[in-house]
């Protein structure tokens, strides 16, 4: 084989490896899209959530915001379910190596996308929570 034939061929090996990087790229600017779309969508709702809202409610301290009805002696069992649900995404992602920082945004968004929007905490919220 000649030496020309060994730079073609090189060159398309090195074009090849270019475009899958390309598309890996493309791929993942993809992905940051979609979150950062579903991360605007939830800045307006809170937003509006915020805007709408006339008094703000009581929360028991160390529940880090979680709804609780203060007016009787329980916690109702909605509220200890979303609790008990980022305690153990958290825990998950615990197990798969993430800092904990990390662990409590994706165990936050894991809750918001189960149980809504409102169901968010902020990072004051979650370290409260989570510690």
């Amino acid at each position: 084989m000649t030496s020309k034939k060994k730079k073609i061929r090189k060159l398309k090996k090195r074009l090849l490896k270019a475009e899958r990087q390309v598309q890996t790229s493309l791929d993942r600017i993809g992905r940051l899209g979609k979150k950062l779309g579903k991360l605007d969508e939830r800045i307006s709702d809170i937003q509006h959530r915020l805007s709408t809202q006339e008094t703000a409610e009581p929360s028991l301290p160390g529940l880090g915001g979680f709804d609780l009805d203060v007016s009787s002696d329980h916690i109702s069992r909605h509220v200890l379910e979303k609790a008990r649900y980022l305690r153990a995404r958290y825990e998950f992602h615990l197990e798969q190596n993430k800092p904990k920082p990390q662990a409590r945004e994706e165990a936050n968004e894991d809750l918001v996308n189960r149980f809504g929007v409102e169901a968010g905490l902020n990072g004051q919220e979650l370290e409260d929570v989570l510690s």
